[in-house]
């Protein structure tokens, strides 16, 4: 196993690995659920702490009720710039009687820290910040360390990652997100849709004789836009063999026959039906609100193209509404110095060199990417829990990836 440096030894010595835990533990006791949830109290409590550990820091906003921590610290010798960035609101809770441990108690069971956020993403919240803090307490530290931590990445992040990332350059930035040991470079891009079929109310008695139902339209258009997801797309020649690793990586973790399809097909989830009022009337409205993402190097264009042209096809009459969050897939390559930095720095704390894989999903890094800064998640989780019950997340897991932060920021503000 490789050696550390000097530097890298300081800081992480710097890191207690059982107060970042404590520090996870309190972070999910305080509810930030995004909606419904008041972000003020998990604001004030993280800014508490920074400056109860010597660490001057600001809260910002660009949007009320979207609040941003904001750390900036300059070291005392040249070297890179660094964003480490992360979010406190988290996806709501649901029905608590599901949870096998209260969602917002913040306990640990069998080596397990349980809780709303466990690995989404409060303990790599812990982690940076913690390793922020061992930083600080350097005196030899080169470069600049910024630390952004936000409260909108559960609905977009355009008030939080969104706003900074166009203020702020770096050399590169750390996204504590969940990824387990392997990082992820790139996510899928999103296009929310939110689909209208209309009819001519009737008696219910009448259908389906007189045929103009909007729901039935609904149901033709729905069926007819799932066809998308057989569409065979031209990926980009460059991410030919990263490609291939993240489909072996989640065949191997999500072990459902034809899931690594997800990566380079358009997925289409309808998350949201209303329509009609009363069940003997023939509804006149039906709206469907649809969730795609959108494999690399596909374009928003070419997939609508693709679904207006589907929609003629099948002669079914329906109006298209863009929601708000809209994204194109991005990526950071592997050769790029943030990556190899996590991957050589976690190889010296383990042992193992990781395997940078793609995201099905999608998330704040597109904002820094698409400023032209490169961006790396890489966070402590259990995936199969993230946005679900009884989500949680390995205490080894917190302790290791709080100290693999150190050595990353020794490692690539050296360099």
């Amino acid at each position: 196993m490789e050696s550390l440096t000097e530097l890298e030894e300081k800081i992480k010595d710097l890191i207690d690995p059982d107060e970042v835990v404590d520090l996870a533990r309190e972070l999910i006791k305080i509810p930030s659920e995004n909606p419904f949830g008041d972000l003020e109290e998990i604001i004030n409590f993280v800014v508490d702490y920074l400056k109860a550990n010597g660490v001057e820091c600001e809260i910002r906003s660009n949007k009320k009720n979207w609040p941003v921590i904001l750390a900036e610290l300059e070291g005392n010798k040249p070297g890179r710039t660094l964003i480490l960035n992360g979010h406190l609101d988290v996806v709501p809770a649901g029905d608590n009687s599901r949870w096998e441990i209260a969602p917002f108690a913040g306990q640990i069971k069998s080596g397990y820290l349980y809780g709303r956020g466990a690995s989404d993403m409060k303990a790599g919240v812990a982690g940076i910040i913690s390793a922020f803090v061992a930083a600080s307490k350097l005196d030899d530290l080169p470069g600049k360390l910024i630390l952004m931590l936000v409260s909108d990445e559960e609905s977009g992040g355009h008030w939080g990652s969104g706003w900074l990332a166009e203020k702020f350059t770096a050399d590169g930035c750390l996204i504590a997100e969940p990824s387990r040991q392997d990082p992820t470079i790139g996510q899928k891009g999103s296009c929310w849709l939110k689909l209208i079929t209309r009819g001519i109310p009737g008696h219910g008695s009448l259908s389906p004789a007189i045929n103009n139902n909007a729901i039935l339209e609904m149901n033709r258009a729905i069926t007819a836009l799932y066809e998308v997801w057989q569409v065979d797309w031209e990926m980009p020649a460059e991410i030919t063999a990263i490609l291939q690793d993240s489909k072996d990586y989640l065949q191997k973790n999500k072990g459902v026959v034809g899931v690594e399809r997800v990566l380079d097909h358009v997925t289409v989830n309808v998350g949201v039906i209303r329509g009609g009022d009363k069940l003997n009337k023939i509804p006149d409205y039906c709206e469907a609100e649809i969730d795609l993402r959108l494999p690399f190097g596909v374009e928003t264009a070419a997939v609508m193209d693709w679904i207006k042209a589907k929609f003629a096809e099948e002669e079914i009459k329906v109006e298209i509404e863009h929601l708000r969050w809209n994204s194109q897939a991005n990526y950071t390559l592997p050769e790029k110095e943030i990556v190899q930095s996590v991957l050589n720095s976690a190889k010296k704390l383990t042992g193992i060199k990781p395997t940078p894989t793609f995201q099905w999903a999608s998330s704040d890094a597109r904002y820094f990417r698409n400023n032209g800064i490169p961006t790396i998640q890489y966070g402590p989780a259990e995936l199969d829990g993230i946005h679900s019950y009884n989500e949680r997340v390995k205490v080894a897991d917190i302790k290791n990836f709080a100290q693999a932060y150190g050595i990353i920021i020794a490692d690539f503000l050296t360099k």
